[in-house]
């Protein structure tokens, strides 16, 4: 008498059956990996922990922001970047009013 392992390998091992088995095991183990769990898995690493610096469950994240602002209060946003930035906004470029507003509340995070 076969054992149920027995009879699932005389399915899974069979000469016709099994290619098609295991491609159809490949593609929803590659489906998963791709679009759920994976993609979840690797957001998760690439923003929340590796993202800018090493923030595993937040920690130094308030730190970071603040020393971002100050960076970028002294070597990006220069009185010179944001009079352009205030002269597209008057021209009315699209999206150089979130960029002005984003300045002034010195939300620098927001040109991530």
């Amino acid at each position: 008498k076969l054992t149920t392992s027995d009879k699932i390998d005389k399915v899974v091992t069979n000469r016709w059956a099994a290619p098609p088995i295991f491609a159809v095991v490949m593609f929803i183990v590659y489906y998963i990996s791709v679009t759920t769990v994976g993609t979840w898995a690797t957001d998760w690493a690439n923003d929340g922990v590796f993202g800018d610096g090493w923030h595993l469950f937040g920690i130094g994240s308030s730190a970071f922001d603040e020393d971002m602002t100050e960076y970028a209060e002294e070597n990006i946003w220069t009185d010179e970047l944001v009079a352009i930035v205030k002269n597209a906004e008057e021209a009315g470029v699209v999206g150089a009013d979130e960029m002005m507003s984003a300045i002034e509340d010195q939300d620098f995070g927001a040109f991530d």
